[in-house]
């Protein structure tokens, strides 16, 4: 190219073509073919100096080339690191941006798939934000029925109207987290008893992004327990009444429980002996003997006492000894 304009350019101007490859080299391959360009360029620029125009002042031009050379290599490595620097960011905030998407996939199928609990999430104001399977599947509504809606929706009518579900807000603002038992409406309105867990959640800077709430139904957990407790109950007001002494205990001998007429026979206080070994009521040597009797019942299934009553010794809480009836 710099041959065929010869003639336009009138020994003008020998090394400005040059520039243009210096900067190509730069862009496309780097500082080393620039570097590599500009001293073949410098050599060829010369030679055309020489040939058109002699009497130019050839070190003044070839220092000028020279230094211009030099900016444009400089400044095209910067320009290719900047856009390295730029690629590798893309690239890290791409491969993030997938992680991140993974993660929050993985989050999601583990809410929805959480059996039995409802979990969702509320803005400052109270709000439904997020709304998983197992809520629809505990209360009935739909995601996009309740995003967006207060959660008071849950609440029964009176405690609306004694403003719980404010306080329960600012219950968990003030201490970061509290778990209770109380009741909840369902969309058919039926109400059961649940386990919840509501907690506070803040950013890096302490501000308050929302809360994030647990349910769970607890009616039928509940309604065993109690009825649990009040057949114990029944048993220990029976116990209490029978005139024998009836002790329980476990494979081990240790003492579960011990009845009114049993305190009374042998002098101690049921919660002194729960959890005793029963052999503290028998004077030797069956106390020493007891556990191996256990032992072997468990081991072969031979019962020798078992079913079958006897009259053995026993000793009271003083020490004294008394015979009595035994029957296991």
């Amino acid at each position: 190219m710099r041959l065929v304009f010869g003639p336009w350019l009138a020994g003008r101007a020998p090394f400005i073509l040059f520039t243009i490859a210096i900067l190509a080299s730069a862009l496309w391959s780097g500082w080393r073919a620039a570097t590599f360009a500009t001293l073949l360029a410098l050599i060829v620029g010369i030679v055309f100096m020489h040939a058109e125009r002699a009497s130019v002042p050839d070190a003044l031009e070839a220092a000028t080339f020279l230094t211009a050379s030099i900016g444009i290599i400089l400044l095209a490595h910067a320009v290719k690191r900047s856009q390295a620097s730029a690629s590798e960011s893309e690239e890290k905030a791409t491969r993030r941006s997938r992680e991140a998407s993974a993660i929050a996939e993985e989050l999601n199928l583990l809410i929805d798939g959480a059996q039995g609990l409802a979990i969702y999430m509320l803005d400052p104001a109270g709000r439904i934000t997020l709304w998983n399977k197992g809520a629809e599947r505990l209360v009935g509504w739909r995601e996009e029925e309740v995003v967006g809606k207060d959660s008071s929706l849950f609440y029964p009518a009176d405690a609306v109207d004694a403003a719980k579900p404010q306080a329960d807000l600012e219950r968990a603002r003030r201490d970061g987290r509290f778990e209770e038992e109380d009741w909840r409406i369902r969309k058919d309105g039926s109400e059961f008893l649940a386990s919840i867990s509501l907690t506070a959640l803040h950013d890096e800077s302490g501000a308050l992004r929302g809360f994030a709430k647990v349910l769970s139904d607890v009616t039928d957990q509940r309604a065993i327990e109690g009825a649990l407790r009040s057949s114990e109950n029944h048993l220990r007001s029976i116990l209490s009444t029978v005139p024998d002494a009836m002790i329980v205990i476990d494979e081990r001998g240790l003492i579960l429980s011990f009845s009114t007429a049993a305190e009374r026979l042998f002098g101690f206080r049921e919660e002194e002996v729960v959890g005793s070994n029963v052999s503290c009521l028998m004077p030797s040597p069956n106390r020493e003997r007891h556990d191996s009797y256990l032992e072997r019942y468990l081991r072969t299934g031979e019962r020798r006492i078992i079913g079958i009553g006897r009259v053995v010794f026993a000793q009271r809480r003083d020490g004294s000894t008394f015979p009595m009836e035994l029957s296991v």
